[in-house]
């Protein structure tokens, strides 16, 4: 039996929901999937905080838009120079994106 989910939109428009409806501290919460965060989640919420698409992001480091898609698959492995070239044109550290320091860094 096959349950790989094909269609993402659903699950695109309840993110978007929880995303407005928690606080930021509680919406990361639900996104660590057992307790345990990925470089690949990170890449999705510096993503979604830019309100930036998919192709959108890929476009704007010049690779394809299926390439980037699968960088934010959990488990998958993002390449080091990508990190590096997200980390500059952001400005977010390298250890954030590496999952080295935590999500939000209390003031």
């Amino acid at each position: 039996m096959n349950n790989k989910i094909t269609n993402f939109q659903p699950l695109e428009m309840f993110r978007n929901f929880m995303a407005v409806a928690l606080t930021p501290e509680i919406f990361h919460q639900a996104l660590v999937l057992d307790g345990e965060e990925s470089v690949n989640l990170r890449l999705w919420a510096l993503r979604e905080k830019h309100k930036l698409s998919e192709e959108e992001f890929a476009n704007i480091f010049r690779i394809p838009e299926n390439i980037y898609k699968k960088y934010e698959y959990r488990g998958n492995k993002v390449p080091k120079s990508f990190l590096i070239k997200v980390s500059k044109k952001f400005k977010v550290p390298l250890k954030w994106l590496e999952c080295k320091v935590p999500f939000f860094i209390k003031s």
